[in-house]
C-alpha cells in the first residue's frame, strides 16, 4: 500500500517545516516507520528523530493480492 504521512517538527533551534512524506508500506505503522527514516536520511539528516510529529496518516493506493474479477 502507498501512505501519504502528515507531519510537522517540534519548537525548537531548527527552522519549522510543515508537510508530507509519500511511502510504500504494508501497515499504517511502517508507514510511520519509513517515513521518519526516510526525512533522517535525506533531507534533514542533522535532526533527531524525536524532533517529528506525525499529524496523520492517509492511504494513497491500495494494492490487492488477488486478480480482478472479469465476467466472460
Amino acid at each position: 500500500m502507498r501512505f501519504r504521512v502528515n507531519m510537522h517538527s517540534k519548537p525548537g533551534r531548527w527552522k519549522y517545516y510543515k508537510g508530507y512524506v509519500d511511502i510504500a508500506a504494508p501497515t499504517i505503522h511502517q508507514a510511520v516507520a519509513r517515513a521518519l527514516e526516510k526525512l533522517l536520511t535525506g533531507a534533514f539528516p542533522n535532526r533527531p528523530k524525536g524532533s517529528w510529529i506525525v499529524d496523520s496518516v492517509k492511504i494513497s493506493r491500495l494494492k490487492f493480492e488477488a486478480e480482478e474479477f472479469q465476467p466472460e
